[in-house]
């Protein structure tokens, strides 16, 4: 990320000097410093008034990267060596030290070695970034996906540094022309444009001019077109999968699935339904008293109280099903199913997919059996969706998600960040920092099960942790 070459100190992160007998006399890079790039600082050193014990340092010495303009905070791995003398210590990265403001602190304790501590903490901060260079465009998310089935428009745009608030109407246009607004939060440096209502359905292109300036007036570096599509016409309505229990895909079976007496038959089709029209469409033998849910692509059947145990049901749709856009089904679907009295149900993930920023697609993977794709340095993230066969609780996800390394070295791990619950209330997506990530390593996803697991609104749990293996791939 591109950064200011304002060098001021954060709050609490002001010099303080310690006694008068071991102190720290310079710092490099300081505040003083202007560093254009990461390359440009391969070891910080610090150097004392007189020679430091190095058996007092460890523990006591702590980096930390501040994202601007975003001011995300994250500490640096490190490791720390005496330099080219007693009095000078090197602080040596164990990761790239990335873009952004890097702040340092000594805590009290170092000694020298006459046994004499440094009895106050001591700060400085650093830039690695100036403003000489012109701003870029860091990353695009499409909220409904590129190739939506929706008719809304909800596009952001992320840039590496904060942007002049004048120059950004003019900067952005939507072709064909349609009503759309746009919003700028500038503690993210992100332009979103949005439509405030429906749009025609078709082939949309979003263009970013050059004339788009930094609030140093330097002009982007690079204009841009990017297209997406909203919607189709003129189709035929299909159903693509059959759902039970958090099982596979019954489509196309002949045999007949065991299902639980509380569980939820789910359909799902390939485009958005008409929820006022799809229930109308609906019969199940022999009868019984049922609700439907339907939220996006698809459609629930659930029984208003249970399912009769031992018994075996025939469900059937009938043709003529609608989507949003007055497309029909051309096709009858029949599922049979049979309720188990001794099927324990268990909430369950039934897709797995991350996100390739390079190619702007999303892959499935398989548990147990997961690669990512290649992820290049310039991408500070990488993205992951999690879909359940139910509707998850919200706060059940925190703490139960993690990233783990299964093979290589480093201590440091990538937290799950941005999280975000939807578009429906069975998806989750969240990405992983790929700034602590390496190619040399073997990682795992783990999603927590068991009673402190993650959970539906009935309680049900994941049966056990669920892992996935994946690897990262350095671009450049």
């Amino acid at each position: 990320m591109l950064l200011i070459n304002t060098f001021v100190y954060l709050a609490g992160c002001a010099q303080i000097e310690g006694v008068e007998a071991f102190r720290v006399e310079s710092v490099w890079p300081s505040s003083e410093d202007s560093v254009s790039s990461p390359s440009d600082v391969k070891v910080i050193k610090v150097v004392f008034n007189t020679n430091v014990a190095m058996e007092t340092v460890w523990g006591k010495i702590t980096v930390k990267r501040i994202y601007i303009p975003r001011l995300d905070e994250e500490e640096i791995s490190v490791k720390i060596r005496q330099g080219e003398n007693a009095r000078t210590l090197e602080i040596i990265p164990l990761e790239t030290w990335g873009y952004g403001k890097i702040c340092c602190s000594l805590e009290r304790g170092i000694e020298s070695f006459q046994g004499v501590d440094l009895k106050k903490r001591y700060e400085w901060e650093f830039m690695i970034g100036n403003d000489a260079t012109r701003p870029f465009l860091t990353n695009v998310v499409f909220v409904y996906g590129q190739n939506s089935l929706t008719n809304l428009v909800d596009v952001r745009f992320f840039f590496s540094e904060s942007l002049s608030e004048d120059s950004i109407r003019n900067a952005f246009s939507l072709s064909p022309s349609s009503l759309y607004f746009i919003e700028y939060d500038d503690s993210l440096a992100m332009v979103r444009v949005y439509s405030p209502s429906s749009v025609e359905w078709g082939v949309y292109t979003l263009t970013v001019a050059n004339s788009l300036k930094d609030k140093s007036s330097h002009q982007l570096k690079e204009g841009t077109n990017i297209s997406f599509s909203l919607g189709e016409r003129d189709k035929v309505v299909h159903l693509v999968g059959v759902y039970t229990n958090g099982g596979g895909n019954l489509l196309g079976t002949i045999a007949i699935s065991n299902v639980d007496k509380y569980a939820k038959i789910e359909f799902r089709f390939d485009s958005f339904l008409d929820k006022n029209q799809v229930e109308s469409m609906i019969e199940i033998f022999p009868f019984v008293s049922y609700r439907t849910e339907v939220v996006s692509n698809r459609l629930w059947i659930v029984p208003s109280g249970k399912w009769n145990v031992e018994e075996t049901y025939l469900v059937s749709l009938r043709k003529g099903i609608k989507d949003i856009y007055g497309n029909v089904s051309t096709n009858s679907y029949y599922q049979k199913f049979f309720v188990s009295n001794e099927f324990s149900y268990y909430l369950r993930i039934t897709n797995f997919v991350c996100y390739d920023q390079s190619t702007n697609m999303w892959y499935p993977g398989e548990e147990n059996a997961i690669t990512m794709p290649p992820m290049g340095w310039s991408t500070t993230n990488v993205a992951v969706r999690l879909v359940f066969n139910g509707n998850y609780v919200p706060f059940s996800i925190f703490g139960n998600i993690s990233i783990e390394r299964v093979m290589g070295s480093g201590s440091d791990m990538p937290e799950i960040m941005n999280v975000v619950f939807g578009p429906d209330p069975m998806t989750l997506s969240f990405t992983i920092d790929g700034l602590l990530l390496d190619d040399k390593s073997l990682y795992l996803l783990r999603v927590r099960g068991g009673n402190n697991g993650i959970r539906d609104n009935y309680s049900n749990s994941l049966s056990s942790d669920l892992v996935y293996y994946f690897r990262v791939t350095n671009l450049e």
